[in-house]
């Protein structure tokens, strides 16, 4: 089964989501009739990775992500996910480098707002961590690639606060603070990349991902069966 548009692609994915023949964690059972397969794998069957993702279908950078918002969905949510994956691609995501942008913020801000419920404000390495992730929020928003980028070296420089505040032990505060520094690299250094997955810690990532990609093409979220 080889698909040659966006529409019939996003379709098996819709169809397959609907049957309740989507798993995650696996790129799903490839006998007669493609009982199972993953998000991505129904939208691009046979592949053997996401390199193999047709251009008119996302852009690269999308497509790396798709898996990992499969394995990464809660159960519950992983249909509903792909359902609205494939509405979404149906419908046509008006400016994907808009939504890239978007996705790149909204990773930092997560990270740094889970931060800064645990840290403590005084502490010496949080005014770096916290000035680096609020640039990198303001050049996303901005969609300003070059100041993107000129944010890494503060980014880098306020990755290793924490740790050698705190060793980065098994304390919440310095470990937060790392973890939002270090989402803070990963999307000042790879602007043009995946969305950074330093952030998977936070459970609500998928659905989040998936509900900007729905803002982006204009369409409400769908629950299971609304297709």
């Amino acid at each position: 089964m080889t698909f040659t548009n966006t529409h019939d692609a996003a379709q098996n994915l819709i169809d397959m989501a609907n049957a309740g023949k989507i798993i995650q964690g696996d790129w799903g059972d490839w006998g007669d009739g493609y009982e199972t397969a993953c998000f991505y794998s129904a939208l691009v069957p046979g592949a053997e990775g996401t390199e193999d993702c047709p251009a008119w279908l996302m852009p690269q950078w999308f497509a790396d992500l798709v898996p990992w918002i499969d394995d990464k969905s809660e159960p519950e949510d992983a249909i509903p996910n792909a359902l609205a994956l494939g509405l979404a691609l149906q419908a046509g995501v008006k400016d994907w480098d808009s939504l890239r942008f978007d996705v790149l913020a909204l990773c930092v801000r997560k990270a740094w707002r889970s931060a800064e419920r645990v840290v403590d404000p005084e502490a010496s390495y949080w005014p770096a961590v916290d000035a680096v992730c609020k640039d990198v929020i303001a050049a996303c928003e901005a969609r300003d690639g070059k100041r993107l980028k000129a944010a890494w070296p503060a980014a880098y420089a306020a990755e290793h606060a924490p740790r050698a505040a705190d060793a980065c032990s098994a304390a919440a505060a310095p470990n937060a603070a790392w973890r939002a520094a270090k989402t803070a690299v990963y999307v000042s250094g790879w602007p043009e990349g995946a969305a950074p997955l330093a952030a998977a810690w936070a459970r609500t990532l998928p659905v989040d991902i998936i509900n900007l990609l729905c803002e982006h093409a204009g369409i409400d979220k769908p629950e299971r069966g609304e297709t």
